[in-house]
């Protein structure tokens, strides 16, 4: 027995301190070379490891000493298109296929392989809903098997989740589920207006992942009037969503809030939301700039306003002898081009 006691705990240590790894294979095989793992912390990113793809088949060993978390598994440039995140819980290995028409599929993990159903499933009841609405029915007993079978796959993923990480995800996912029939107004409105209430804005592994921000977009982008409408009253709209994300966040840290303001200016700016971005900046990512340290990010910013399609352009003025002159008080054209190289020139 004196013996077997020693052993016992020398076996719990190397358990204890087993290493895991993550991994499959990617196809086509030629497309990719290369696999960068970041660890996800609220509002940025930490490295991890990386390794080569050979052949479509890579090992990624997780240092024994990395954190549990939401790890972004990076394989391409530039690398905030070309990725997908995992959840490593630094007790299992992961194991996954990965296509460039489907994205990753885990074979190994119950974590992932639970995130991955859960979401598969809970966007078919939605398609199930969306369905019944489109076809203009008002049957309360077929309205209500689907919000019944909604709810049981909501209950069901939370059971099976019990003790995992993923189980975070799975109930700051739960949906408004109306307890009878509703029109699609009344539906819609509730909707919007229960939004946030599974969402704990302060959870840290939340915020330590994409699953926030990409929920707090969808809010803001999609939870919209449902007639048509013109792209000034689209913004309109979609700035008032923000006045509401923003109330959803108080008590949240400032770098997180810059995260998702910049995350929101950048999906205004590919929408071309110009007054939207512009909002943005000036009313949240301005005031918190300074707080955060994220001067570089301002000043990215105010270059990309400055050159935008349809931007006023900034005046230009230079010395001409002692007199400085600026372009707007030039007359006899309306078009000028300027050799900066040859004339000291000022950018107002």
């Amino acid at each position: 027995m004196k013996k077997l006691i020693p052993l016992i705990f020398c076996l719990f240590g190397y358990f204890a301190q087993a290493q895991h790894a993550i991994s499959g294979t990617f196809s086509p095989a030629k497309d990719y070379s290369w696999l960068i793992a970041y660890r996800l912390k609220p509002g940025t990113q930490v490295y991890v490891a990386d390794t080569a793809i050979n052949d479509g088949k890579f090992v990624l060993q997780i240092p024994k000493n990395a954190k549990p978390g939401t790890y972004r598994l990076v394989y391409a440039v530039p690398q905030e298109e070309f990725y997908f995140d995992v959840i490593y819980n630094g007790e299992e290995d992961i194991k996954l296929a990965f296509k460039t028409e489907k994205g990753p599929m885990f074979t190994t993990s119950k974590e992932n392989m639970l995130f991955s159903t859960y979401f598969q499933e809970i966007q078919e009841m939605e398609r199930r809903l969306i369905a019944f609405y489109s076809s203009g029915s008002s049957d309360n007993d077929a309205f209500t098997k689907i919000i019944q079978n909604y709810m049981a796959r909501q209950h069901s993923y939370l059971e099976r989740s019990e003790n995992l990480t993923v189980q975070e995800f799975i109930r700051a996912n739960r949906p408004h589920i109306p307890p009878r029939y509703q029109p699609l107004e009344e539906y819609v409105k509730n909707r919007k207006d229960y939004y946030f209430d599974a969402i704990d804005m302060t959870n840290t592994v939340l915020q330590a992942s994409g699953f926030l921000t990409d929920k707090i977009a969808n809010y803001v982008f999609t939870a919209l009037p449902l007639e048509q409408i013109s792209q000034s009253e689209t913004e309109k709209a979609i700035q008032e969503n923000i006045k509401t994300v923003t109330t959803e966040l108080e008590g949240v840290g400032d770098a997180y809030k810059f995260h998702v303001y910049y995350s929101l200016w950048t999906q205004a700016v590919a929408s071309e939301f110009n007054d939207t971005s512009d909002f943005i900046h000036s009313t949240y990512l301005k005031p918190l700039a300074d707080s955060t340290n994220n001067q570089k990010i301002m000043g990215e910013i105010e270059i990309h306003n400055r050159l935008r399609i349809g931007a006023k352009a900034p005046e230009l003025s230079w010395k001409d002898g002692n007199t400085v002159k600026k372009l707007n008080n030039l007359e006899g054209s309306e078009n000028y081009i300027v050799f900066s190289g040859v004339v000291p020139v000022h950018i107002a």
